[in-house]
């Protein structure tokens, strides 16, 4: 009896000390940042892999820039046209950090035509109902065929309950968005990010298990399952029937803050980032039963925010490199935060036994300390980075070939880099 309870404690002892390191990991990670940033520091305002920062990166702030603000997420609707999300009333509610003061001052969707416009055009909603508030988080689209509009899928995070909201959107301006259905559900009750398969099927990450709506005693564990690295979060996948009736399953468990995702392009693959771990995860996906099974684990060099793939396939990765400075940024302490978005791509065959150089030895880091080992399968390059005093809070990087267009979590407008000489 006395050996049991022994090997039990020792299986305890074993689990506890694997929790503390894989949580420890992340945490050291940003305090080991914060050192080296009060010794050298980022590249002010910031490095573009395709051009020199200070001539060829723009912030877009039109036509509106009080309402052109904490734009977290935009997804491609057609050739060289984004749908983008706002919300600039963000610092007054925002229940994923339970901020629930006034939701009044409410979002919008813009369209970013990059190829002719220099201003972001308004998106007209249509049959929202009134009596709701519309603050989007995360979107996704079904791009518009020849006979069916394009499907928007949004994470609104309304004054009763955080919904999907589905709307089709018309292809020409003045753009519309018709509103047609909400997604409530308890298995939709925390929605961040949306991946859509179709007109009638989706995944959607939900960041949390507990959350700020709940009671209070209960509310509270929110903030320990975002700050202790709880593995609470999950993926939802979800499908309206013919019928009308929406069915609602659990496709992904156990994700520490589950944030961004993403689809490829063949629907064979869906990758989640874990924010609070530092670690995307990589799912294969049936198509034929929308099951996923986890293929492996990657860890990245911040905290994970929002997913694309760019025109080649390559993961496009957008995210905050100093959690610390961006809630002193959110709360009005600093006047920015850092940005950092990377290109994670498949790493060219090499011969069995050799040392694999550092990666991304082009982007001027503050220490090399900031650079993961190299990967044996993966090769990350950065695309963005900065102080933050040009773009800070990066959320969402869309890459069409060497151009790039970023949100901000927290900032203003919407960043727009064109390749152009490094050493202008």
């Amino acid at each position: 009896m006395l050996k049991n309870i022994t090997l039990i404690t020792q299986i305890l002892l074993v689990a506890i000390a694997l929790w503390i390191w894989e949580v420890g990991r992340p945490a050291w990670k940003q305090f080991n940042f914060a050192l080296n940033n009060l010794q050298t520091s980022i590249p002010t305002p910031g490095y573009y892999f395709a051009g020199n920062a200070n001539k060829t990166c723009e912030v877009i702030t039109q036509p509106d820039p009080s309402k052109i603000s904490h734009c977290e997420d935009g997804v491609r609707i057609a050739h060289k046209k984004l749908l983008i999300t706002c919300d600039p009333g963000r610092p007054e509610w925002n229940p994923i950090l339970g901020v629930m003061v006034d939701p009044s001052n409410t979002g919008a969707l813009w369209i970013y035509d990059y190829e002719n416009d220099k201003t972001l055009q308004p998106v007209e909603s249509v049959g929202f109902p009134a009596a709701r508030a519309f603050h989007p988080l995360g979107v996704d689209v079904i791009p518009a065929t020849a006979t069916e509009p394009a499907y928007a899928f949004v994470a609104n995070l309304d004054i009763k309950a955080s919904v999907v909201d589905i709307f089709t959107i018309s292809g020409k301006a003045p753009y519309k968005a018709v509103y047609n259905q909400t997604l409530s559900h308890p298995f939709v009750h925390a929605p961040n990010s949306i991946a859509a398969i179709s007109p009638t099927q989706l995944y959607v990450s939900i960041d949390h298990r507990f959350t700020a709506r709940m009671p209070k005693w209960i509310a509270k564990l929110s903030f320990f399952e975002t700050f202790h690295q709880a593995p609470l979060g999950w993926v939802t996948y979800v499908e309206i029937l013919p019928s009308g009736r929406v069915e609602y399953s659990t496709a992904a468990n156990f994700i520490n803050f589950a944030n961004g995702l993403v689809l490829s392009r063949d629907g064979k693959e869906l990758v989640v980032a874990s924010s609070s771990t530092s670690i995307l995860l990589f799912y294969d996906r049936d198509s034929a039963t929308n099951k996923l099974t986890l293929r492996e684990k990657l860890r990245v060099p911040f905290p994970p925010d929002n997913l694309q793939y760019d025109s080649s396939g390559n993961l496009i990765l957008s995210g905050n490199p100093h959690i610390p400075q961006m809630m002193e940024f959110a709360y009005g302490i600093r006047p920015y935060s850092p940005s950092w978005i990377i290109q994670i791509s498949q790493r060219k065959p090499y011969p069995k036994g050799t040392v694999l150089p550092p990666d991304d030895l082009a982007a001027p880091f503050v220490k090399t300390s900031d650079r993961l080992p190299p990967h044996p399968k993966y090769e990350f390059t950065t695309v963005y980075y900065s102080d933050g005093s040009q773009y800070p809070t990066t959320s969402t990087g869309i890459i069409d070939g060497q151009e790039l267009v970023a949100m901000s979590l927290l900032g203003q407008g919407i960043l727009h880099c064109k390749p152009g000489p490094l050493d202008e």
